[in-house]
């Protein structure tokens, strides 16, 4: 049988909970990103044409949002 202290069943507990929030967090910003990516797709052609720059910026916010939600939590 193992043995594990309080301590460590606590830590490995706190962890979990952390993983499994970050999940969640990630997932929202991901779906975020899905939404804000879907509206410019469905944007008529001229719009989508006129402000592809403004498209492009803010897709890449929510990339770098995830990648830096990952990074402080390694």
């Amino acid at each position: 049988m193992v043995s594990i202290s309080k301590e460590a069943s606590t830590t490995m507990a706190t962890e979990s909970i952390t993983i499994h929030a970050l999940a969640g967090a990630e997932e929202t910003l991901a779906s975020m990103v899905r939404r804000t990516t879907s509206t410019f797709c469905h944007m008529d052609q001229e719009a989508v044409h006129d402000r592809p720059l403004e498209s492009a910026r803010m897709a890449l916010i929510g990339v770098q949002a995830l990648l830096s939600l990952k990074d402080r939590h390694r």
